[in-house]
């Protein structure tokens, strides 16, 4: 339960806020919502967006006004399952 502690916190801690814009610039592939201000992206090439309605989205699926929430779902649901997967 500590290591993955751990990794969570080593993988929550490469977060970084970047305008929507500059990340877009920066990232011409990735998909942006248009109602998307900010986004904060992670080690690894992984994105939350935040929301003109002030909502985090981690994908079509999850999205929370809570940052901790979003970045414990992308962790568990999205990159640890590709690790375990692998």
């Amino acid at each position: 339960m500590q290591e993955a502690k751990s990794k969570f916190s080593a993988f929550s801690d490469t977060g970084r806020f970047m305008s929507a814009v500059c990340y877009a610039e920066k990232n011409p592939d990735s998909k942006i919502d248009e109602d998307c201000t900010d986004v904060v992206h992670y080690s690894g090439g992984y994105f939350i967006q935040l929301m003109d309605s002030g909502i985090f989205k981690v994908n079509e699926s999850f999205s929370s006004r809570s940052l901790d929430e979003a970045e414990t779902y992308l962790f568990k649901e999205i990159i640890n399952k590709k690790m375990n997967d692998s």
